[in-house]
């Protein structure tokens, strides 16, 4: 029989931060699930699992505990950024599992080990406690082969498993279905880029409500410019350092993932909000920097165009996309040519989902507060209500 009302923990591991959110999820909330029981996040770049692991045993022993022990959480859903060719669509977690996970570590090596961690320290604390994984590659299983294969041999695609996944995933997906909202339209109807912009960055094409081309890749790696990767660069560059040994393997993929985007060029802070007032305050490599990312952010939205056949919305989410008026000032100056026109006053103080567009203008241009959370929960529940009927 089918539960009516579940205690949902949910694990959002990112590259540099680990979110715990907890839901009472019921048939009754589900399409209006909003704020969590609890929530806390821990800087995981220079944590360790005790700390997961005394933060989820504050839930039940803290000053102020929220449940009365760990039974009372009756599934537990983790954010796994990669799932391959395998997994395109949320799943138990078993040993299986867990040993796949661990063969796509070099692929998200910046994300897939704290996920993994999450799901250990979990297995832990909550024993028996059924734990799900929700995969950010998931919503791009909906890609075809033009915006999969690359353009090397076929057998890499075919044999090899080397293709572009995509990721954001679960973002892209939850900010879809909150622009349709927005806009009070149907998913299916509108064509939608979805601009996910945080310490890491994507784009995705949105069509008749499924991913149709993400600005990543194999790997997080590709793409935009973000805040301490590179996204794309020429391929040639690598070749050049390991040809000339003036690099390793090992040091190139540390420099490419953790001193590079933002960070390398800026010299100074992957963090957009220092780079905006140093760059507002004559920091020329912190403007270039500022300038730099608005470009590669353009010319990648510009290039989803003809894939899409039009445009219904521009959205911006993401801690930057969310939170950067300037940032998203600069980029919609870029894109005027398109159409995309947004009012400065909306843009400057809005602090929740919006349309910020002109009035006149169309394609219309909105902000979406992300909530990988909640959809996250939402698919646990889903998942399990299907299962037990």
């Amino acid at each position: 029989m089918a539960i009516l009302t579940m205690k949902i923990l949910v694990l959002n591991a990112g590259s540099s931060s680990l979110k715990c959110s907890l839901f009472e999820v019921s048939k009754n909330n589900l399409e209006h699930l909003n704020q969590p029981l609890w929530q806390a996040q821990i800087d995981t770049s220079d944590s360790s699992g005790s700390e997961l692991a005394a933060l989820l045993h504050s839930l039940w022993q803290g000053s102020e505990p929220i449940l009365n022990g760990p039974e009372e959480i009756q599934i537990i859903g983790h954010r796994i950024v990669h799932g391959g060719t395998k997994y395109n669509s949320s799943t138990r977690i078993t040993k299986n599992v867990i040993a796949d996970l661990e063969q796509l570590i070099e692929l998200a090596p910046a994300h897939e080990p704290a996920g993994i961690a999450g799901i250990q320290i979990c297995q832990n604390i909550f024993k028996n406690v059924p734990q799900i994984a929700v995969f950010d590659t998931a919503f791009h299983s909906s890609m075809d082969e033009t915006a999969t294969v690359y353009p090397g041999p076929y057998k890499w695609y075919e044999s090899l498993g080397i293709r572009r996944y995509g990721f954001h995933g679960i973002s892209h997906q939850y900010c879809a279905g909150r622009a349709a909202a927005i806009l009070k339209r149907k998913l299916k109807s509108l064509r939608l880029i979805i601009c996910h912009l945080g310490n890491g960055a994507s784009l995705c094409a949105v069509k008749d409500g499924k991913s149709i081309m993400n600005t990543m890749g194999y790997t997080p790696l590709e793409g935009l410019m973000m805040g301490t990767r590179s996204g794309s660069i020429d391929p040639g560059i690598i070749l050049h350092f390991l040809k000339n040994k003036v690099y390793s393997a090992a040091e190139i993929t540390d420099i490419l993932n953790n001193n590079s985007g933002l960070k390398g060029v800026s010299g100074i802070t992957a963090d957009m909000r220092q780079i905006e007032n140093l760059a507002l305050h004559g920091n020329a490599r912190a403007k270039l920097a500022f300038d730099m990312y608005v470009d590669r952010l353009t010319a990648n939205i510009a290039s989803l165009l003809p894939k899409l056949g039009g445009l219904d919305a521009l959205v911006f989410t993401g801690g930057i996309g969310q939170n950067s008026g300037m940032l998203r000032a600069a980029a919609c100056k870029h894109l005027a040519y398109m159409g995309i026109a947004i009012d400065s006053t909306m843009n400057d103080s809005c602090k929740q989902d919006a349309d910020i567009s002109d009035a006149k203008t169309t394609p219309k241009t909105l902000i979406v507060y992300t909530r990988e959370d909640i959809a996250i929960a939402k698919e646990c529940f889903a998942l399990w209500q299907t299962n037990a009927s």
